[in-house]
């Protein structure tokens, strides 16, 4: 291979540059050789999806296709349709294609490999397309699997696959004269990594490629150093065109160029990299075809429906989306596509409409049951659909998303065992996915938390920030079931680390408040509510804890001015009535702790507590036998008070009735016993005791 400098024309706009040869690593011939040897192990992972259609041409046509948008962090939303649409034009015009979706760095190494393969075994046209992220580093470009979170600069070395890489397999496999290797990037470049990096620049985009051999062609949907947004312009105008008889490969970027440039007023401009390419177009001259491409006229409808969509225009886009489908009323993906924007506008129904017209046409696509699921989901038709999702995995057995979702409205139904299920199945057909695994371990976590399986909660909650150790709210969570486990230490800590990933979340000082509470660290419980009452004014909650802090502290009038602020927030918020009750019984306003207490018992009937409250108050008024009404009414709704058979047996103290009061106190020191409150325990025995 040749040294020279190559001489890149940048198509379309007469820009030209001179571009350094990629430097091979040290025995990369060597290794590629060897690693051939077991190459069929790679290709046995994935399907080689056949040419559905047919070109006079007597090369052979291989493509390796990836789009992945599932990121841990920065998800896309058209990489994956965007690699479908493109595998489909090139199985169209000749092409085997192995095709990758949301691929995590094994996936996307292995298929490389199998590319690399078949390359070998060919004479003619090899194609490369990825739309995802991807980033530059040190004049160098990554492309990002979904499994990473790269929270170094260094990271890329070894959890991402390097251009370089890719362009390097392809001349080795590939370098016979008048051959053609064709890589497409349609990135979005704005990568969610390098932000987070210690970069001494800004450096923004891919960097410019480079190669050491002619035949070589290498698209970009930007200008190196620059972004672009997640629309999938790029790919759209190359389909658009990919399929003109006998334009060749330059030309048709050139014409993508200059036309992208025009429409985005410069703002987008693709860049083609070539080095003495030979004559080659992806239509020379259609033979045959099992499916015509769409009409222009309709794909130039969908387009700018997708470009009013992209701007907000929702309305606008519906009524492009729809001339679209007027004019080929068969066209699958601008149903699709009205579907999604009608749910924005929560217009519902027309959304359901457009997905079952979708599944009429092509029962076959697992996402499209998935849509479907989601809407009936907003319309609280759970039935309906854990049914869509249930369709959706028939279609596609290991759609882990759909396991997911699925669980979640098992949850919402309180089917508790079905969601862990769930739950549990996504796990295990994938268990190397990190996205998804850390939302099935969290979610499973969310259903043993609520059937009280507080220990298997916490480990899948671990399990789940092993995954996605970012997750704000998975730490928040594992801190409020260990608060429940009474473990307050860890529990702090576990809120600390949530507060350190979002800073401003109200919330999470909302909940660290409360545990430092229990810790009787009261100046730092209110230290807490403060913050979150800062970052979220209107927070009810907040102002009612910090008001009961306030009352452990005996300030009863700041307590009362917190639950005043509270009930005018949210006059429904019946805590904040019985806090404030309790605060007025402790300053002798017992007229004023009944009606708050009333109040809380009003706006929930089943309030044991506000019930008890009652009670005490009433004790302190001498009204013995309301008194014991209000007590037994809390033991009515709660039978293991065990402070409510402590108070009424007082009651029955007071009245001189010796057995009745024996029989509470009896009850209350068991009860206290059972739950580990000894303190309580030893003093219901203390009064047993005083009655003999």
């Amino acid at each position: 291979m040749s040294n020279t400098r190559v001489k890149t024309v940048l198509t379309g706009l007469g820009l030209t540059a001179v571009l350094l040869p990629l430097v091979q690593p040290v025995g990369l011939n060597e290794a590629l050789a060897q690693e051939s040897k077991n190459i069929g192990k790679y290709c046995s992972s994935f399907r080689l999806l056949l040419p559905t259609g047919e070109v006079k041409d007597q090369q052979s046509r291989i493509a390796l296709v990836i789009g992945n948008e599932e990121y841990q962090e920065g998800g896309l939303d058209n990489a994956v349709r965007n690699a479908k649409d493109m595998a489909k034009a090139l199985r169209r015009l000749g092409f085997k294609v192995i095709q990758v979706l949301d691929g995590n760095q094994e996936q996307m190494n292995k298929a490389l490999n199998c590319f690399n393969e078949k390359l070998k075994n060919q004479n003619g046209a090899g194609v490369f397309y990825y739309a995802g992220h991807a980033v530059q580093v040190e004049g160098e470009n990554y492309l990002i699997p979904v499994n990473v979170n790269l929270t170094e600069e260094e990271d890329v070395n070894y959890r991402t696959l390097p251009l370089g890489l890719v362009l390097a397999n392809m001349e080795t496999a590939n370098n016979k004269l008048n051959n053609i290797n064709i890589i497409i990037l349609d990135s979005s470049n704005n990568d969610p990594f390098s932000p987070g990096w210690n970069r001494s620049a800004n450096i923004r985009g891919l960097a410019p490629p480079q190669t050491t051999r002619s035949g070589s062609l290498i698209a970009y949907a930007n200008l190196p150093g620059r972004t672009v947004n997640d629309s999938g312009l790029f790919t759209v105008r190359i389909l658009e065109k990919i399929e003109q008889p006998g334009l060749d490969v330059v030309d048709l970027f050139r014409q993508i160029t200059l036309q992208i440039n025009e429409g985005t007023g410069s703002e987008q401009v693709p860049a083609t990299f070539s080095s003495d390419v030979p004559y080659f177009s992806f239509n020379p001259s259609r033979a045959r075809a099992s499916s015509p491409p769409p009409s222009l006229s309709a794909r130039e409808f969908f387009d700018r429906g997708d470009d009013k969509r992209g701007h907000g225009d929702y309305e606008g886009a519906i009524a492009d989306y729809t001339q679209a489908i007027r004019l080929k009323p068969d066209y699958v993906e601008a149903y699709n596509r009205r579907g999604l924007v009608r749910s924005y506008l929560e217009d519902y129904e027309g959304a359901i409409a457009d997905y079952t017209q979708v599944i009429e046409l092509d029962p076959n696509i697992a996402y499209i049951y998935s849509s479907r699921a989601l809407v009936r989901y907003k319309l609280e038709d759970y039935e309906g659909s854990i049914a869509d999702y249930t369709e959706a995995i028939k279609v596609d057995t290991s759609y882990v998303s759909a396991y997911i979702r699925r669980g979640f409205v098992h949850y919402k139904l309180e089917d508790y065992e079905e969601a862990i299920a769930d739950y549990t199945q996504a796990i295990k057909l994938d268990p190397d996915n990190a996205w998804a695994n850390a939302r099935a371990y969290e979610r499973r976590g969310n259903v043993r938390r609520n059937l009280g399986d507080l220990l298997r909660a916490i480990s899948d909650y671990t399990q789940a920030i092993r995954f996605d150790p970012s997750n704000a709210y998975t730490y928040y969570k594992r801190g409020w079931t260990r608060h429940q486990l009474e473990d307050y230490e860890r529990a702090i800590a576990d809120y600390t680390q949530a507060i350190r990933f979002e800073p401003d979340n109200a919330w999470f000082y909302n909940g660290r408040g409360w545990t430092r509470n229990h810790l009787e660290d009261y100046q730092g419980a209110i230290a807490d509510y403060t913050q979150a009452i800062r970052f979220k004014p209107n927070f009810a909650e907040a102002y009612n804890n910090r008001g009961w802090t306030r009352h452990q502290l005996e300030d009863y009038e700041g307590a009362i001015a917190d639950y005043n602020q509270a009930i005018k927030l949210d006059p429904e918020l019946a805590e904040a009535y019985n806090s404030r009750g309790w605060t007025r019984y402790k300053l002798e306003d017992y007229e004023g702790a009944i009606a708050d207490y009333t109040q809380a018992i009003r706006l929930d009937p089943d309030f044991a507590i506000a019930y008890n409250n009652t009670g005490l108050v009433r004790r302190k008024l001498e009204d013995y036998e309301g008194a014991i009404s209000a007590h037994t009414q809390a033991i009515r709704l709660d039978p293991n008070f065990a402070k409510a058979y402590y108070d009424k047996g007082f009651v029955y103290k007071k009245q001189g009735n010796r057995e009745r009061a024996r029989t509470d106190f009896l009850k209350a020191a068991d009860l206290y016993q059972q739950q580990g409150n000894m303190e309580m325990y030893k003093k219901a025995l203390d009064e047993l005791r005083g009655l003999e």
